[in-house]
C-alpha cells in the first residue's frame, strides 16, 4: 500500500488532468478516505444562487441517498466550516449541537467522528467543504487534519482551474455562436437588399401598367393585387434587413 506522501503526490499529479469536476472530486474523496482511514465522506460545493451546499460526491454506506441533495450553507457543521473558513475536528459528532442530523436520518448512517475542511479558491474565498467520517481504527487526530488540509488545498485549486476552463469554453462557444449569427445576418442582409431592388422594379413597372389601364378593366384588379403583394414582400425584406442590423426600425407611437 502506498505511503501517505506517495498517495498525495499521485493525487496532485493526476488531478489536474481531469476536465470533469465530478470525476475529480470522486478521486479526491477516495484518496482522502484511503489515506486517513475513514469509513465515509463527502464533498459539498457551494451554489451561490441558492446559497446551498450541494453533495457533489458521497462515498460510504447509502451514499446514493445523499448524492445531489443539498443543505443550507449556514447550517450544520459543514455550514459552520464553510462560513468560518476554519477546519474542524469533531471527535463526538452527535454531541455537537450544530450537527445536521437530517443527513443521518436520510441515510440511516450514524456519524461518530468527523473532520471538516473548507475548500478555498485563490484569495481564501470558500467554494465548498470536504468532510470525512468515522475513522475505521483508532481516533482522529491532528495528523489526520493536516493530511486533509493538504488534500483540500490541492482539490480546491484543481476544481477552480476546471471551473475557469469550463467558463472560458462557454464564452468561446458564445463567441462562435455570435460570429455565426453575424455571418448569417450579413448573408440575409445581402439577399434582402438584392430582393428589395427587384421588388422595387417590379412594383414600379406594375404601377406604370396600372396607370394605363381603365379603372373598370378586369386586368386592373390583377395589377392591383400584384402591387399589394409587392408591398407585403417589401415588408418582409425590411424585417430581414433589420435582422442583419443594416436598417434601424422606425418607431411608431401606439396607444
Amino acid at each position: 500500500m502506498p505511503s501517505t506522501l506517495e498517495s498525495i503526490r499521485h493525487l496532485s499529479e493526476t488531478l489536474f488532468q481531469y476536465t470533469n469536476v465530478d470525476d475529480m472530486v470522486r478521486q479526491v474523496l477516495h484518496t482522502a478516505l484511503e489515506v486517513i482511514g475513514e469509513d465515509a465522506g463527502s464533498i459539498l460545493l457551494a451554489d451561490e444562487k441558492t446559497k446551498q451546499l450541494v453533495f457533489r460526491c458521497v462515498l460510504g454506506e447509502h451514499a446514493d441517498r445523499l448524492q445531489g441533495t443539498s443543505i443550507p450553507w449556514d447550517k450544520g457543521i459543514a455550514g459552520a466550516v464553510f462560513s468560518s473558513g476554519q477546519a474542524e475536528v469533531i471527535p463526538a459528532v452527535r454531541q455537537d449541537t450544530r450537527h445536521f442530523a437530517d443527513t443521518d436520518r436520510v441515510t440511516g448512517y450514524q456519524s461518530r467522528d468527523m473532520i471538516v475542511v473548507p475548500l478555498k479558491r485563490y484569495g481564501g474565498i470558500p467554494i465548498g467543504v470536504i468532510e470525512v467520517l468515522n475513522k475505521v481504527t483508532g481516533q482522529i487526530d491532528r495528523a489526520d487534519l493536516d493530511i486533509l488540509v493538504v488534500i483540500a488545498s490541492i482539490a480546491a485549486a484543481a476544481i477552480e482551474r476546471t471551473n475557469n476552463a469550463e467558463a472560458l469554453r462557454q464564452k468561446d462557444l458564445q463567441l462562435q455562436k455570435s460570429q455565426k449569427m453575424e455571418a448569417i445576418g450579413r448573408l440575409a442582409g445581402g439577399v434582402a437588399h438584392d430582393f428589395n431592388n427587384l421588388l422595387t422594379v417590379m412594383r414600379g413597372f406594375t404601377e406604370l401598367i396600372v396607370a394605363t389601364l381603365d379603372p373598370a378593366a378586369p386586368s386592373r384588379q390583377y395589377a392591383d393585387e400584384l402591387i399589394k403583394a409587392a408591398k407585403q414582400a417589401s415588408g418582409l425584406t425590411s424585417q430581414l434587413l433589420t435582422f442583419s442590423r443594416k436598417q434601424v426600425l422606425a418607431p411608431r407611437v401606439v396607444n
